[in-house]
């Protein structure tokens, strides 16, 4: 039985006491609107402790399944264990950082491409129709990329944030990597096996990566693509690259 203190850091448990504090929050302000009678505050405190503890139960859900992944790997079924000392992290940190970067670039890129086609379709039909003058055409072809550009910078900033957000509690709790039959934990965050497509041997020299990438389900059949770069201490090479070939043959069915 893996104690509280031998497990390491999940996600999920602070994600759960960040619910419970918005529970009790809306539990406080849904009482204060009922003492008050006034019930604009009790719908909008209503609605929120309902989200708020549907949210909770979904993450206990979750953390049990995960849980139940990483506790073997703690006790000490498992292919590595790895920790890295502050310079090592550091080192790995600038490099996630400019990953950071990359994202929202990424998105800028695709919302001036994707505005572009969608303004001169605008300006094509618009000509083409011969119903407004050009400058009219023109106007309403440059709206419909800016609309576009817009919209992908905001969400490019929307995900910037979140994985920014991240990378700080990274650089928190520093790092330490567990990888099993059944998963890989990374510095708190836990990928189980039936996500996994594929594993890559990045880089040469003293700075080796693990590179695994992740399919996770977002909604219906729609997914999303993780990679997660892990890397090798530079005094467990010849351990990762034996660790590499039972990943794949553990992990490829």
């Amino acid at each position: 039985m893996i104690s509280s203190q031998q497990r390491p850091f999940l996600v999920q448990d602070r994600n759960i006491k960040r619910s419970f504090f918005y529970a009790a929050l809306a539990g406080l302000g849904l009482t204060a609107g009922i003492l008050a009678d006034f019930a604009p505050v009790i719908g909008i405190c209503l609605g929120g402790l309902v989200v708020a503890l549907l949210f909770l139960f979904i993450l206990v859900l979750q953390r049990r399944n995960l849980r139940r992944i990483l506790d073997p790997m703690v006790e000490g079924d498992r292919f590595v264990h790895w920790t890295y000392t502050a310079e090592e992290w550091q080192r790995h940190m600038a490099g996630e950082g400019k990953r950071v970067t990359h994202y929202l670039r990424r998105y800028l890129l695709l919302g001036l491409i994707t505005g572009t086609l969608l303004g001169l379709l605008i300006f094509s039909l618009e000509l083409w129709g011969e119903k407004e003058s050009l400058a009219t055409s023109m106007g309403r072809g440059s709206a419909g990329l800016l609309a576009l550009f817009s919209l992908f910078l905001i969400i490019g900033l929307f995900h910037e944030f979140f994985l920014a957000k991240r990378l700080r509690e990274l650089k928190r709790i520093g790092g330490e990597v567990y990888i099993g039959r059944e998963g890989l934990y990374y510095s708190g965050d836990l990928y189980p096996r039936f996500f996994y497509r594929k594993i890559e041997w990045k880089g040469k020299g003293d700075n080796p990566l693990l590179l695994f990438t992740f399919e996770i389900p977002v909604k219906n059949r729609i997914t999303e693509t993780v990679e997660v770069l892990i890397p090798v201490p530079a005094r467990r090479q010849a351990e990762a690259q034996e660790a590499f070939g039972k990943i794949q043959a553990a992990w490829n069915y």
